[in-house]
């Protein structure tokens, strides 16, 4: 220090290189570990790290195969930032998290195999059949030209505002569904349904079904809808096994010409994420055994849940889970999810409840959501179907064949039950009193036939 005008004066520091800002809350990011760590980071192009497909969190490329398999809750070593060491062969898909997950850039599905307590594996779409060969569902992306998907949607939540909420009962009460519905009739031929929309009319039709009272005139929107659910079922349909296919399907689907036409749609708005399906399996009075069905999703995407409707046979050993089969996908806007024989027999599906909104896509608010649901009336079960002791139409529902009649049947004669054959499952179709919008249902049972899938 020297003076300088009898004052002593101070050496100038260097400066100090910042550091860059770290917001409040989030500790700063330092080493390879916390490369690993961070949600944030994208790695660039040739990178030692990578993200998992599932978390989007960065790990060492090695490593990466390994976090997959227990990003979902399954155990998981803390990823090694040491040189690869090579993972142990296998054979087995549903032990290879990484072959589940290849390279794909549609939604991730994912499988519980065991119950409520075993760990859910992460899965491609297009992989689902490896981890359960016998699921009888196919999702198709982008399924509508983008323009085509967005109009359509906005024009269905434009009338969603003039759908109804059916009443349900359910446990001796009446319960509101939480979402409102409609059914559009696809019969009507394009000029009677541009002259009666032109005229603010609905095509009244008595088999009018599936709750939303009469039946409606789609938008010209929907009709294209209904042209690619119509090619994508009818292929599907094609790598079905024949004997879950219904008579009138089996006779036509080797000519090439054959063509499955949806007649109606049952449309439902999810107002939000508190809106939803619970697990259930469709009622067959208008659909007939054995039926396909094509959901197109607008919209918010939501997860669709497929689970095994009986996991065992009665009397089993009820500690064998292995047959208790769950299957989570995520419906994203512009898809349509195709449920194949014998879904509506072996398997419930619902949509789930996700608090109070979804993920976006499509809808302006990133909660709503339309579904549309093509179906085919099989024109000869629709006119069996009995009027019950309460002087309504009967409902053609499904049960284990090989079980007790329901509690609830006055009638428990046990015509037609068959016990269960090695690989195969008895499923009893009955009629029974409609529980939907007509108020408390009578006791009507009547079995009608029992078959083996």
């Amino acid at each position: 220090m020297r003076a300088v005008g009898g004052r002593s004066a101070s050496r100038p520091m260097p400066k100090r290189r910042k550091s860059p800002a770290v917001p409040p809350g989030q500790r700063k990011l330092t080493g390879v570990a916390s490369l690993g760590a961070s949600a944030h980071v994208t790695p660039r192009a040739g990178s030692r790290f990578a993200a998992c497909p599932i978390c989007a969190k960065n790990f060492p490329r090695h490593a990466v195969e390994t976090h997959a398999g227990g990003c979902l809750g399954e155990p998981s070593p803390t990823p090694s930032t040491s040189a690869p060491t090579q993972p142990p062969p296998s054979n087995d898909p549903t032990r290879r998290p990484a072959a589940r997950l290849r390279s794909t850039s549609g939604p991730v599905a994912r499988v519980r195999i065991g119950g409520p307590d075993a760990s859910w594996m992460p899965c491609a779409v297009e992989s689902l059949r490896e981890m359960v060969p016998d699921l009888p569902f196919v999702l198709v992306e982008r399924v509508m030209p983008p323009r085509d998907a967005d109009a359509l949607l906005e024009d269905l939540r434009a009338e969603a505002t003039t759908w109804g909420q059916d009443e349900w009962w359910i446990a001796g009460e009446a319960r509101k569904a939480p979402r409102l519905t409609a059914v559009y009739e696809m019969r009507v031929d394009d000029a009677r349904a541009e002259a009666l929309r032109m005229a603010g009319l609905d095509d009244d039709d008595d088999d009018a079904e599936d709750g939303g009272g009469s039946e409606r005139v789609p938008p010209p929107g929907m009709r294209v809808a209904a042209e690619r659910a119509s090619a994508a079922v009818t292929a599907a349909l094609r790598s079905v096994p024949s004997r879950h296919l219904p008579d009138d399907v089996l006779e036509s689907i080797g000519d090439d010409s054959y063509q499955w036409a949806p007649t109606y749609a049952v449309a439902n708005f999810y107002r939000d994420g508190s809106d939803r399906v619970g697990p259930h399996a469709d009622q067959l009075t208008s659909l007939g055994p054995l039926p396909a069905i094509a959901g197109l999703s607008l919209g918010a995407t939501r997860s669709f849940r497929l689970r095994k409707r009986w996991p065992g046979r009665p009397g089993e050993d009820a500690s064998d889970r292995s047959g208790d089969v769950w299957v989570d996908v995520p419906l994203p806007h512009n898809s349509l999810a195709v449920m194949l024989p014998p879904c509506q027999e072996l398997w419930t599906h619902e949509i789930v409840r996700e608090g109070g909104g979804g993920a976006g896509g499509g809808a302006r608010d990133g909660k709503a959501r339309v579904s549309l649901t093509f179906r085919r009336r099989a024109r000869d079960w629709v006119d069996r179907a009995p009027t019950c002791e309460c002087g309504r139409r009967c409902v053609l529902k499904t049960r284990r064949g090989d079980a007790p009649a329901p509690a609830f049947a006055v009638n428990t004669d046990n015509d037609g039950v068959m016990d269960a054959e090695d690989g195969k499952t008895p499923v009893m179709y009955y009629y029974t009193c409609d529980p939907v919008n007509g108020g408390k249902p009578c006791k009507f049972y009547k079995p009608v036939k029992v078959v083996a899938l």
